[in-house]
């Protein structure tokens, strides 16, 4: 009889104690997850800003590179009516030239 009751007494110690363990690896294995979600929400917050920097800056790029086009398309009109003043002239001096 005394045998059973110690036989029992330690089921029940191992039983609680593995009831621990499951329990401390329960704990544990949450904290990992929560961890892991704050580094993957810090992540995607890290990338979200990034995304938002390289957006502006492509924004002020595109705007600089439409004045400099701008500014290029000015200087284009400018001398394509300088050439045309030019062969206007050459024209003139040509057909009043005697054949």
């Amino acid at each position: 009889m005394i045998r059973l009751n110690e036989h029992f007494k330690a089921d029940v110690r191992h039983r609680h104690t593995e009831w621990l363990r499951q329990q401390r690896w329960f704990i544990k294995s949450r904290q990992a997850k929560l961890r892991s979600d704050e580094a993957a929400d810090k992540a995607e917050q890290a990338l979200t800003a990034f995304a938002a920097e390289v957006i502006m800056a492509t924004e002020i790029q595109i705007q600089q590179f439409n004045t400099k086009l701008d500014c290029y398309d000015e200087a284009t009109v400018a001398a394509l009516m300088d050439n045309q003043v030019l062969l206007d002239q050459l024209n003139s001096i040509r057909l009043s030239l005697p054949v």
